[in-house]
């Protein structure tokens, strides 16, 4: 049996820390007092390496909304999302819903929002738009038995398209798929799945001229805890980058601790080392603290505001 409900007002009030496209537009402090060339080559690679942490927690932000919803063990009443940024930016979203063996599982949520504040609690002035999809096809095994024995199958792909527009107009517009596969029983809090991202992030100056275009694309394996208070994530996996300007690199992902979006913008344990096609490589690790990390073992601060790429590579020096 499948169902289309409106969850009018049910997620309005609620600002998420990190949203689908706002892991994306974190900033990066200074590293060093340095402005030399060895300062900005630092910097560059910390702003690269970063924005691709968030690539990775965006889409894993929106491929969880599920589960970071609450809603896997049934639609009504959801816990209220943890900080997903299309659901607090649609306070209407379409939720269609599957019945499997007596329980009810979303199997297509649809979001779409514009001229949304992206970021209330701190900046204002920044704003999001957006279309988000996310499909479910749910199975299970052995096929008709619904005791407690059986297992099901979760074959999801998610896709959205945001942008996201500083105050000086500066904007970042995330396109991203996420095609994933877990088996568990239905109201598990602890489960692993495997997941294929492709990522594209278009950098944008104010007058609307591209700055720097990056691709992001592989496979990882991600375990999802909720047993806690809050829930965690932990990606670890390879994926290929690729920017508009030739350069490639392969980014080997190694227990990245994603929090739950409210608790902290950033990844709080685990490495991401860049090996560029020339054999350069480069280590960026999280932790122990909020936006703590470490790049080539030197201490990186990864604050609040908003990052944007220029055609150089290198952030735009903005707090």
């Amino acid at each position: 049996m499948t169902t289309t409900m409106k969850l009018a007002g049910i997620f309005v009030g609620r600002a998420g820390a990190r949203g689908l496209a706002a892991a994306l537009l974190v900033g990066l402090a200074t590293v060093g007092a340095g402005c030399g060339r060895a300062g900005d080559a630092t910097n560059s690679t910390t702003a690269e390496l970063a924005a691709t942490a968030g690539g990775v927690g965006t889409a894993s932000d929106m491929s969880s909304a599920p589960e970071l919803a609450g809603l896997m063990d049934g639609l009504l009443p959801p816990r209220l999302p943890d900080g997903i940024e299309g659901f607090r930016c649609d306070d209407t979203p379409t939720i269609e819903t599957t019945t499997v063996c007596g329980r009810t599982f979303p199997s297509s949520i649809q979001l779409d929002w514009t001229a949304c504040a992206a970021r209330p609690e701190r900046d204002p002035g920044a704003t999001s738009a957006g279309t988000v999809s996310i499909t479910d096809a749910v199975t299970v095994d052995p096929a008709g038995s619904c005791d407690e024995s059986a297992t099901y199958t979760f074959d999801r792909t998610a896709r959205a398209d945001v942008t996201t527009t500083e105050t000086d107009g500066d904007s970042v517009e995330v396109t991203a798929s996420v095609s994933s596969t877990s088996t568990r029983q239905p109201s598990a809090r602890t489960f692993a799945q495997d997941r294929t991202y492709a990522v594209t992030r278009v950098d944008r100056d104010a007058a609307g001229a591209t700055t720097r275009t990056t691709e992001l694309s592989g496979q990882v394996s991600e375990s999802f805890d909720g047993s806690g208070p809050s829930p965690v994530r932990t990606i670890s996996g390879t994926l290929d980058r690729t920017r508009d300007d030739g350069a490639t690199s392969t980014l080997t992902v190694t227990g990245v601790a994603l929090p739950a979006p409210s608790v902290c913008r950033w990844p709080t344990a685990g490495t991401i080392v860049e090996t560029a096609a020339g054999g350069t490589t480069h280590t960026l690790v999280f932790g122990p603290a909020c936006g703590q990390a470490t790049l080539d073992g030197a201490a990186v601060t990864l604050p609040e505001h908003g990052i944007h790429l220029g055609r150089d590579g290198r952030r735009d020096r903005r707090r």
